[in-house]
């Protein structure tokens, strides 16, 4: 789900970026630093899973195409604050090196939840499909 959700931001920011030179508007942001390109690929990169879980059910498109969901802990629906805290603490899991901090903490859980699955009370699980009676 990573995998894709990583390849649809670098589309998206690929797009922006292509869309900027074509309008001339990329020459403004070479002499200007290109502070514009890099606030979209902070957004992108820090608001883009808090968004989508947060308003589409606890699903990012990579999510979704593989079936998963961010639910709290009961299964309740997922909020703002909830994949905020989630989210944001998805750099503290890459530390020291390499998402080790990370590892140990899903090795440690019964449920392999992150740390910020941890501090926000939620996990990942995977949803199954609905089913319809066969006819009679």
């Amino acid at each position: 789900a990573w995998l894709m959700d990583w390849v649809i931001r670098s589309v998206a920011l690929l797009l922006l970026w292509t869309l900027g030179r074509a309008t001339g508007f990329g020459d403004t942001l070479a002499r200007s630093s290109q502070g514009l390109l890099l606030l979209a690929l902070f957004v992108a990169e820090w608001g883009y899973n808090v968004l989508f879980e947060a308003l589409a059910g606890g699903r990012t498109p990579g999510k979704r195409m593989l079936g998963l969901r961010v639910v709290k802990e009961g299964g309740f629906p997922v909020g703002f604050i909830d994949a905020f805290l989630r989210n944001t603490l998805r750099a503290a899991d890459f530390l020291p090196a390499f998402n080790l901090l990370g590892l140990f903490v899903m090795y440690g859980d019964r449920r392999f939840r992150r740390l910020g699955d941890h501090v926000a009370g939620t996990m990942v699980v995977i949803e199954e499909p609905a089913r319809v009676a066969a006819p009679i």
